[in-house]
C-alpha cells in the first residue's frame, strides 16, 4: 500500500513558523499520512504534535535534526545535518540539553562582540559607513533575546532553539531603519538577512560548537533511532573542499580513489559508524543553490544508497511559509509515494 510521507519538517520549537499543532494540520490538509517533526537540536514540540496527530489520524514519527560537522584533513563538512527518526525523546533529552547549553554559549559570544562594537570609541564613525546603520543601539543580553524570541513566536518554549540568526533578526528589528529588506528579514528570509550578517561578520567570528557526525549518529542510535543524512547535496556543505561527484558522468560516480574527498567517501565513512540512510529532497521554492541540478543530485544519492545498502527517506525541510519555500510534502513537481 502506498503511503505519502514527509520525514523532515520544522516547527516553532526550533526555527519554523508554525506551531507543532499547525504543522500537523497543514500536513493533514495536504493529504500526508506520515510526517516526522525534526526540529533543530530539540524535541520540545513533539508531545504537542503527537496529541494533534492522534486527533487527526495522522502518524507522527518522533524526530530531531542535529547540527553536526565532519573534518577530514583540511576539509570541513557543515550545513549537511543528521536526522534522527523514530527516537525515544525521553532518552534523547540529555543530548538535547547539552546542545541548548552549547548554543547559549555561542550566542553569548555574538552578543559580547556586538556590545564591544557599539561601545567602542570609533563606533559612530564606523556606523556612518555601514549599509545597515544602527540607530540608538544599546547593550544586548541573552535574556533579552530569549524573551524577544518567545514573544515574537508567541510560543512558550523555555529552551528555544538559538543561533546567530536570532542575533541578526533581533538587531535588525530593534536598531535598523525599516526598509523593504528589513521587512523581508522580519519574515526570516535568509536571502536578505544574509546581507546584514555578512556586513557585521565581525560579530559572528566565533564558530558554533557542534558535535561530529560520529557523535550525532551515536546519540541517535543509543536512543533507538534511525540515523539519516539530511539534504546531503546542500551546496554550502561543499564550500570547504568536498568534491561534487554528481557533476561527473554517471559512469564515474562512486570512485574509491582517495585523490578527492567525495560525498560517496563521506557517506561510506558514516555508514561504517552506523548511518542508516540518506535523504532525497527538493528544496522546492527558494533553492537558488541547486536549481535544475536537484534531479541529478537526488539520483546520485539514491543510487549511492543502493550501492551501500542503506535506506532513502523523503523530506521537504519545510519551515512553514518562510520566504518562498520549501513546501511541505512537495518534492519537485509532485508528491512522493512510498
Amino acid at each position: 500500500m502506498a503511503i505519502i510521507m514527509d520525514t523532515h519538517i520544522h516547527s516553532k520549537a526550533s526555527d519554523g513558523l508554525w506551531t507543532p499543532t499547525e504543522v500537523v494540520k497543514q500536513a493533514k490538509s495536504k493529504g500526508l499520512e506520515v510526517i516526522a517533526l525534526t526540529d533543530h537540536d530539540t524535541t520540545f514540540g513533539i508531545p504537542e504534535a503527537q496529541k494533534a496527530a492522534e486527533e487527526s489520524s495522522l502518524r507522527l514519527v518522533h524526530g530531531i535534526e542535529i547540527d553536526a560537522k565532519h573534518e577530514k584533513g583540511s576539509i570541513l563538512v557543515e550545513d549537511i545535518e543528521l536526522l534522527g527518526l523514530n527516537i525515544d525523546i525521553a532518552k534523547m533529552q540529555e543530548f538535547v540539553d547539552k546542545r541548548f547549553e552549547s548554543r547559549l554559549k555561542s550566542l553569548g559570544c555574538y552578543i559580547k562582540a556586538f556590545n564591544t562594537y557599539i561601545s567602542s570609541a570609533d563606533f559612530t564613525a564606523k556606523n556612518e559607513n555601514m549599509s545597515y546603520k544602527l540607530i540608538s543601539p544599546h547593550e544586548v543580553s541573552t535574556d533579552m533575546i530569549i524573551s524577544w524570541r518567545q514573544e515574537k513566536d508567541n510560543y512558550p518554549n523555555p529552551k528555544p532553539f538559538l543561533s546567530k540568526w536570532d542575533m541578526v533578526y533581533y538587531v535588525l528589528e530593534n536598531f535598523v531603519n525599516p526598509s523593504e529588506d528589513v521587512e523581508k528579514i522580519k519574515k526570516r528570509d535568509r536571502l536578505y538577512s544574509s546581507r546584514f550578517k555578512d556586513e557585521y561578520d565581525f560579530c559572528f567570528k566565533e564558530k558554533e560548537e557542534k558535535p561530529s557526525f560520529f557523535e550525532a549518529i551515536d546519540a541517535v542510535k543509543k536512543v533507538g533511532g534511525l540515523a539519516v543524512l539530511a539534504h546531503p547535496g546542500t551546496s554550502r556543505g561543499y564550500k570547504n573542499g568536498m568534491f561534487k561527484e554528481w557533476e561527473l558522468d554517471e559512469k564515474d560516480w562512486f570512485s574509491e580513489s582517495q585523490d578527492k574527498y567525495t560525498p560517496y567517501l563521506f557517506v561510506k565513512e558514516l555508514v561504517s559508524k552506523g548511518l542508516d540512510g540518506v535523504e532525497s529532497y527538493y528544496y522546492k521554492g527558494s533553492d537558488i543553490l541547486h536549481g535544475p541540478a536537484q534531479d541529478v543530485i537526488n539520483k546520485y544519492f539514491v543510487k549511492m544508497a543502493e550501492k551501500l545498502s542503506i535506506m532513502v527517506t523523503y523530506g521537504s525541510d519545510c519551515h512553514g511559509p518562510k520566504g518562498n519555500g520549501p513546501m511541505m510534502g512537495l518534492f519537485g513537481s509532485e508528491s512522493v509515494y512510498i
